[in-house]
């Protein structure tokens, strides 16, 4: 029996794109901010600048997380 197809994948690390992000909310120089990290994916990033003291939402299309709420990008308006 074939195993169930997978709709989304997620980076396995922290990638080049999340450093920046990072770099950039520590640029601020204070924690406690208040974040929102859409597509959150696996959550990497949420995790990264959480540690870092802030507080983040992720929102994504997926559930990979029970917290996560739920956004599908492609009903924005354009």
């Amino acid at each position: 029996m074939n195993a169930p197809r997978k709709m989304f994948t997620h980076v396995s690390n922290f990638t080049g794109y999340m450093a920046v992000v990072e770099d950039l909310v520590s640029g601020f120089r204070r924690s406690g901010l208040e974040i929102l990290d859409m597509p959150a994916g696996n959550g990497l990033l949420a995790e990264h600048l959480s540690q870092l003291g802030h507080k983040v939402t992720c929102a994504d299309i997926n559930s990979e997380r029970p917290e996560y709420v739920f956004v599908n990008m492609q009903q924005f308006p354009i």
